[in-house]
């Protein structure tokens, strides 16, 4: 199960115990429904305003401290802490040069018109 939670606060001090608050209710809604939340997989990150850069909260499951990531995956976006995108774009281009280079491999296999078809498949659908 993938979760996304966005919570906004005055206080840094609010946000983390609604949050907490949340995750043990989740918690216990899996546990009703036969589900286990595994915090060694559980990510969070940590979007502070500019006066607050220098608390680094902690959430607690159950007996499980989590401190916040640096990077985390969100519907197939990169995020880190800074919202700066870099990274994911990095992921992006990495994953388009890689098929780029499978399809330079492939080439000389493929007729005249399959190039254009099979770099849709493997290089543009990175791209979206």
């Amino acid at each position: 199960i993938e979760l996304t939670v966005i919570l906004m606060s005055n206080h840094p001090n609010d946000a983390v115990e609604v949050m907490s608050q949340c995750l043990e209710v989740m918690r216990n809604w899996m546990g009703s429904n036969r589900l286990g939340l595994n915090p060694t997989k559980t990510e969070w990150l940590w979007f502070p305003a500019s006066r607050y850069n220098q608390i680094v909260p902690s959430l607690t499951i159950g007996e499980e401290v989590l401190t916040p990531t640096e990077k985390a995956h969100n519907l197939g976006v990169l995020l880190d802490a800074r919202l700066s995108l870099e990274d994911h774009i990095a992921a992006v281009s990495r994953g388009a040069f890689y098929q780029v280079c499978r399809m330079s491999q492939l080439r000389p296999f493929l007729d005249r018109d399959a190039p254009r078809t099979v770099t849709h498949a493997l290089v543009i659908s990175h791209l979206d």
